[in-house]
């Protein structure tokens, strides 16, 4: 049988990283990339919540809400 080995977290520095500007900037490049997507209607932001990155993509102007009403365009962008 093989040599078992013990793996431990550090849990700060797992916190660290996920708030770090490396993650900042990949987080926005993914959001950007579905905000692109899905048009000219939609834009994405990131933001920093108490343990990690986030981004929200949503659509601009009553334009981009009807079409992401009529279409899922989001959504559709996502699959």
């Amino acid at each position: 049988m093989g040599k078992i080995t013990r793996v431990e977290l550090d849990y700060d520095g797992i916190g660290q990283l996920m708030r770090g500007s490396g993650m900042k900037d990949a987080v926005s490049a993914c959001a950007g990339q579905i905000a692109a997507r899905a048009g000219n209607d939609y834009t994405s932001e990131a933001h920093l919540s108490s343990q990690r990155w986030n981004a929200n993509v949503y659509p601009v102007g009553i334009d981009g809400w009807r079409d992401n009403l009529e279409n899922n365009t989001l959504l559709k962008v996502l699959r």
